[in-house]
């Protein structure tokens, strides 16, 4: 299980809670990552009153852009990374499909497009030492 924040309506910092979540193993081009640390801006405030530029599409919704984490999972066809790989993830997504606050999330390594591989929506490798 993996505690992480969540809300089930658009509002305030008092719409916030902690809840427990079962994260899969990764699909098909996913990574599982532990976040280390998140960044939260006003993007995250924006989205959390619903006055983002996209609307929250459902709720329970979750929050986050950016995120230091290490690789917990890798998927089928993912290349490049592996288990204990420490990365970062930088906003190049929708927080209705993925969000970086809570414990152990799932995260796109790269999506097929016309036969070549898109990454705009991958960790980045931090470099070591």
């Amino acid at each position: 299980m993996s505690r992480t924040i969540k809300f089930a309506k658009a509002g305030g910092p008092e719409v916030l809670e902690f809840v427990e979540v079962q994260v899969p193993a990764p699909g098909p081009n996913e990574v599982r990552i532990k976040v280390k640390a998140i960044g939260i801006n006003r993007a995250e405030a924006m989205w959390r009153v619903d006055d983002y530029f996209e609307p929250i599409k459902f709720f329970p919704a979750g929050l986050g852009y950016e995120a230091a984490a290490i690789v917990d999972a890798v998927g089928k066809d993912v290349r490049g990374f592996a288990v204990g790989d420490d990365v970062n993830v930088i906003p190049s997504f929708s927080m209705n499909d993925y969000a970086t606050c809570g414990e152990v999330n799932l995260w796109f390594r790269s999506m097929p497009s016309s036969g070549r591989q898109r990454r705009s929506r991958s960790p980045r490798r931090l470099p070591s030492g």
